[in-house]
């Protein structure tokens, strides 16, 4: 299979994919970074195959994208019960 090159560009910045062996780090990692109100739909998705399925693709990565950050938001939420937790024992021994 021929590689091919995929552009996700997200916030302007754009993430440079390749079709066998796709680096997703850096995807992940601009993710993360943006902010809670932007806006995912205005992801762009290019590549120079006609045959690839760019609205699937491009639903697919926003599905994944609502999920990981649902997830993300779950743990930052367990993370602060559990802080608060210790710091009430904390509390409570002195």
């Amino acid at each position: 299979m021929d590689e091919k090159k995929l552009h996700v560009i997200i916030n302007e910045i754009d993430i440079e994919l390749e079709s066998n062996n796709p680096d997703l780090k850096k995807l992940v990692s601009v993710i993360i970074n943006q902010d809670d109100n932007f806006d995912f739909n205005s992801i762009e998705i290019k590549i120079d195959d006609e045959n690839f399925d760019k609205d699937s693709f491009k639903e697919i990565l926003l599905h994944s994208i609502q999920e990981f950050k649902e997830n993300l938001k779950i743990i930052d939420i367990k993370e602060k019960e559990v802080e608060q937790k210790i710091s009430s024992l904390e509390m409570q021994n002195e």
